[in-house]
Parts: structure tokens; sequence; C-alpha cells
């Protein structure tokens, strides 16, 4: 397979859409959940079809990249933090390192913090754990 940094638009959305689509790409370094496709009107069936053709790939649980290349370190960090939903912030070193307390050793594993029932439901709960993204340490 030919690695490809370039995002891919699954198909032709409205303009509206096309344009919160790029806005999405840029910010987000090539990275989309499931929520932010659900609202681009891009349904599981697209998503499978372009994860089957490789233009897409899998970085998470209902993380997705739009490209098919490595995983830049800021990419990594945002696949976390959707991951983690909404309410998902960094921490230990990845957040140290993004804050410029520490000088960054730019390592490649990613923590982030999120609610307990977060990364099953994305519903808010007052209980908060540390979210290691192991599939993040791989790239």
């Amino acid at each position: 397979m030919i690695e490809d940094h370039r995002p891919r638009l699954p198909y032709a959305l409205e303009p509206s859409r096309a344009l919160t689509w790029q806005q999405l790409i840029r910010d987000q370094h090539g990275l989309l959940d499931t929520d932010q496709l659900r609202l681009l009107d891009i349904g599981p069936g697209v998503v499978a079809a372009n994860l089957e053709a490789q233009r897409w790939r899998r970085v998470l649980p209902r993380v997705y990249a739009t490209f098919t290349g490595p995983l830049i370190r800021e990419a990594r960090i945002i696949g976390a933090l959707l991951y983690g939903g909404p309410r998902a912030v960094l921490s230990h070193i990845t957040a140290a390192e993004e804050w410029r307390m520490l000088r960054s050793i730019r390592s490649r594993r990613c923590t982030s913090r999120c609610p307990t029932a977060a990364l099953r439901c994305r519903s808010p709960r007052s209980s908060w754990r540390t979210v290691p993204a192991p599939s993040l340490t791989l790239w």
C-alpha cells in the first residue's frame, strides 16, 4: 500500500459541509471522529468503504485518519483527545511538553484524561481516569 498524506474527501459534499470538512481536517490534522462524520452526513457505509479501499484508516475506536500515511505527533494528540470525548484533556508528560513546562522529548506515547464513562458512551461523569492510548505508541 502506498502511503498518502493527503486527506481524502469521501464524496462530493454540499458546499457548507465541504467547508466544515476542510476546517476540521485542517484543525485536527486529518482526523475525524464518528460524531463529526455523522454531523457531516457521512454514514458508517461511507466510512467502511473508505477503510476497505485503504483511503482512510482507523486510528482508535471511533477515530479515523482521512489519509494512510504516518501520524505526526499533533495528529496522535488530537486522536487521543477525540477518542476521550469532548471533556478529555492532555495529562502527564504530554501536557507538560505541550505547555512547555518540560523540554520536549517528543515521546511516542500520548496521555490524556477523560471521564470514566466517556470511552463507552461519552456521557459526563465526575470520575476521571488516565487514558493511555496504547495503539498510538505503534507509530
